[in-house]
């Protein structure tokens, strides 16, 4: 059977390619089923070849809606790939604005950093010094590379006790910042006051990875405090204790008599007929006479008595 099969096969091919050319010709229509008319005329050769012919198209139908489906497929896969590539390209594209907008920012922070006049100072969580800035060697005097793997305490004074430091430190660990005002030691010996805050930085697992520590010299800030206590105690011309400073050391000195018992001295001095000085020979004559004065008067007494001006 297989062989009377494949002996049909071979004659329809054989006679289907006589067809094809007959049909190219233009001798006959083309078309399948007058092909098969005019070829066969035993009826169950016919019969035959119309089912082979009926397999072959449903094979062929099969087949292109296979494609069709598989066409379809890779195009759905297309449309997907595209979409995912179209997806990668916009996060791409979004990781690459962020990256650029992160350098813009690390750039502004650095330029912030090194042109600030407050002196920064940045540590790891061990207060090993990672960073300062140039401000920070114009007012300490330390180079970077004289400070970056060593300890803050390199600048340390002795104007601050054991309990200062105890206290800022205990700050920091409950509270994540500290400030105020400490005196530390420039690279030349010099002690200065500085005005300093520090801030714990931390991750998001709540753990300290870095201290930021911002000062600045404050040494003209108390200059300017001690100027004003002298004017607002002492005598600007003489240099002696005013009358407000005289009334306090007045009193203190009356109530540490009144506990012990004891007495207290006051000796009230007038210079007789200073105006006349004033006048005939002028106030800088004049004024020259109240320092010899006060000069003499304080060589002559005790460093526990006061000796003040005032008058004037």
């Amino acid at each position: 059977l297989l062989f009377l099969i494949k002996l049909l096969l071979e004659q329809i091919i054989s006679e289907v390619f006589l067809f094809e050319v007959l049909t190219i010709s233009n001798k006959i229509p083309a078309s399948p089923l007058n092909g098969i008319e005019l070829v066969y005329h035993d009826l169950i050769t016919k019969i035959v070849a119309l089912t082979l012919l009926s397999f072959f198209g449903a094979l062929f139908i099969l087949e292109r809606e296979y494609t069709i489906e598989k066409l379809g497929n890779t195009n759905t896969q297309l449309k997907q790939s595209t979409n995912q590539l179209r997806n990668l390209n916009l996060k791409l594209h979004k990781e690459i604005e962020e990256r650029k907008l992160n350098e813009k920012q690390l750039v502004l922070a650095n330029s912030v950093i090194e042109n600030t006049t407050e002196a920064i100072l940045i540590t790891d969580d061990q207060a090993n010094i990672i960073r300062v800035n140039e401000a920070f060697t114009k007012i300490t005097g330390y180079e970077s590379d004289k400070v970056v793997g060593k300890k803050p305490n390199i600048m340390k004074s002795d104007r601050n006790n054991k309990d200062f430091y105890e206290e800022m430190w205990q700050s920091l660990y409950d509270q994540g910042f500290w400030k105020g005002e400490i005196w530390n030691t420039r690279k030349n010996g010099e002690t200065f006051p500085e005005w300093l805050s520090i801030n714990a930085i931390k991750n998001q697992k709540g753990e300290t990875i870095n201290y930021v520590g911002l000062f600045h010299d404050i040494s003209d800030i108390k200059n300017a405090e001690q100027k004003l206590i002298y004017q607002a105690h002492y005598d600007i011309l003489t240099g002696l204790p005013n009358r407000e400073l005289f009334n306090s050391q007045l009193q203190k000195a009356i109530a540490h008599a009144h506990r012990n018992e004891q007495q207290v001295g006051v000796l009230f001095v007038d210079l007789d007929n200073f105006k006349n000085v004033n006048d005939s020979m002028g106030h800088d004559v004049g004024d020259q006479l109240l320092q010899k004065v006060a000069k003499r008067l304080k060589s002559t007494i005790r460093d526990e008595d006061t000796i003040s001006r005032i008058g004037g």
